[in-house]
C-alpha cells in the first residue's frame, strides 16, 4: 500500500510540474492540429497513400521589400535597409494588412521601431495592429512535419503563415515568406504556395525552400 501511495504521488507531481512548465511558457507550439503527416504514413515509415486533397487558401496582399516605395529605407534596429535585409517586416506587412489593418512594409518598419530588427514577433500586434490582431503560434526550428500539421490548421482557418528559414541571402542568413495556399495532400512543401517579398511574387515553396532547414514559424488571429 506505502508503494503504491509512493507511486501516485510521483505521478501526481509529474502532471503538476508538466502543467506548471507549459503554462509559464511564453512560446506557443501547436499541439491541437490535425496530425496530417500521421495520416498518410504508418507508424513503420510506409506511404499509405492520398487519403484527402487539400484545398485551403487565403487572400494576402502582396508586398516586395525591393519596392521603391520604402527599399531604401532604414531598417529599424539594424544597420541595413527593408530592400536588403526587410523580409520579416514584409511578411509582417503582408499578414497585418490581411486582417484589416491599412499599412505596407515602410509602415510597419516605423511603427515597430527598434522592434522591427531582429523583428520583435510579440509586439506586432500592439504596435503594428493597433491590437485589432493576436499572437496565436510560434514555433522555433520546427520540422517539415510540424510545419505540414500547423501550415494546414492555419489555412482552414483562414490564417496565413509567416515561414523564416535559413539561407546565405538577403536577409542575414534567413529569409521569411508567407504561406498563403496549400493544394494536394499536404505532406510535400510543393502542395504550398508562398509570397516571397524579394519581389512579391506568389511561388512554389519547395523550390523557395530547396531543403533548407527551418528557422521559426508564426501565426496570427
Amino acid at each position: 500500500m506505502k508503494r503504491n501511495c509512493i507511486i501516485v504521488l510521483s505521478i501526481l507531481l509529474t502532471l503538476v510540474l508538466t502543467t506548471t512548465a507549459f503554462a509559464n511558457s511564453t512560446v506557443q507550439i501547436d499541439k491541437d492540429g490535425p496530425n496530417i503527416y500521421g495520416e498518410y504514413y504508418s507508424e513503420g515509415g510506409g506511404q499509405v497513400g492520398i487519403e484527402v486533397l487539400l484545398n485551403e487558401s487565403v487572400d494576402v496582399p502582396s508586398f516586395s521589400q525591393n519596392d521603391p516605395r520604402w527599399a531604401d529605407d532604414h531598417l529599424n534596429g539594424c544597420e541595413s535597409t527593408i530592400g536588403k535585409a526587410g523580409c520579416a517586416v514584409t511578411s509582417v506587412a503582408m499578414v497585418v494588412k490581411y486582417f484589416g489593418v491599412d499599412t505596407d512594409p515602410g509602415q510597419v518598419n516605423k511603427d515597430l521601431g527598434t522592434d522591427a530588427c531582429p523583428l520583435n514577433w510579440w509586439a506586432v500586434p500592439s504596435k503594428a495592429a493597433n491590437d485589432t490582431i493576436e499572437l496565436d503560434t510560434v514555433v522555433h526550428h520546427p520540422t517539415y512535419e510540424e510545419f505540414y500539421n500547423t501550415a494546414v490548421r492555419a489555412l482552414s482557418e483562414d490564417k496565413p503563415v509567416i515561414l523564416g528559414f535559413h539561407t546565405n541571402a538577403p536577409c542575414n542568413d534567413l529569409h521569411f515568406v508567407v504561406v498563403k495556399r496549400v493544394y494536394g495532400d499536404g505532406i510535400g512543401m510543393s502542395d504550398y504556395t508562398a509570397i516571397d517579398p524579394l519581389d512579391g511574387q506568389a511561388k512554389d515553396l519547395g523550390n523557395i525552400l530547396d531543403g533548407r532547414s527551418l528557422h521559426k514559424m508564426i501565426v496570427y488571429k
